[in-house]
């Protein structure tokens, strides 16, 4: 068994967490409560760092500069998620969150636009047909997003040749989330073994 305290330390974590398989226990609830504290803990040095010390510091050395006054406005919804968190509730705090909850929906829509249609429908524009393997892909996306689309078409009963493509679009769907379940679940189990490795190899050298 490895006595080096950077493998027992893992390894003594490791363990703890699949401690929840048995029953409910407090040491598992420990270990959770230590990765959340930890997670917070680098999260909020990285924020200082990286975010604030340099936003400050440029700040204050610079010369004034009246748009520099707009830095006021994240302090001041600063203090107040602060003066809310330990329990005095502000209209700061409120206009913080909103604020925060804004910028970010205005910053991510055209971000997952671009990843998740515009550049997806600019990969399957391609020509379509049986002579290659690019072609004959492009085929099949193109039929599975008519076939998805006329399966969320809710105007009217889809009848003949419009229900054949809604069903069509149905199976679609499930296939695609299996597909996606299935790829989740190995990860999943990629990293259970990669654990279950260390452990045996690195901890308690039973295999090479």
């Amino acid at each position: 068994m490895s006595t080096d305290p950077s493998i027992l330390i893992p390894a003594v974590v490791t363990l703890a967490v699949f401690s929840i398989l048995y029953r409910e226990n407090p040491v598992f609830r420990a270990v959770e409560r230590l990765g959340v504290g930890l997670a917070a803990g680098y999260a909020f040095i990285l924020i200082v760092r990286t975010g604030l010390i340099p936003r400050l510091s440029k700040a204050l050395g610079a010369p004034f500069d009246p748009s520099s006054v707009l830095l006021l406005l994240p302090l001041a919804a600063g203090i107040g998620l602060v003066m809310s968190a330990v329990g005095h509730r502000t209209q700061l705090a409120r206009f913080a969150v909103a604020g925060a909850a804004a910028i970010g929906a205005g910053l991510a829509l055209p971000l997952l636009m671009q990843a998740l249609v515009l550049s997806q429908m600019k990969a399957s524009m391609v020509p379509m047909g049986l002579s290659s393997v690019v072609g004959f892909n492009a085929l099949v996306i193109a039929i599975c997003v008519l076939t998805t689309m006329a399966y969320f078409s809710f105007t009217r009963e889809p009848t003949g040749i419009r229900a054949l493509f809604a069903i069509s679009g149905l199976y679609t769907l499930m296939i695609a989330f299996g597909a996606t379940f299935a790829s989740l679940a190995m990860s999943r189990i990629t990293l259970l073994i990669g654990r279950f490795l260390f452990l045996l190899r690195d901890v308690f050298h039973l295999v090479q």
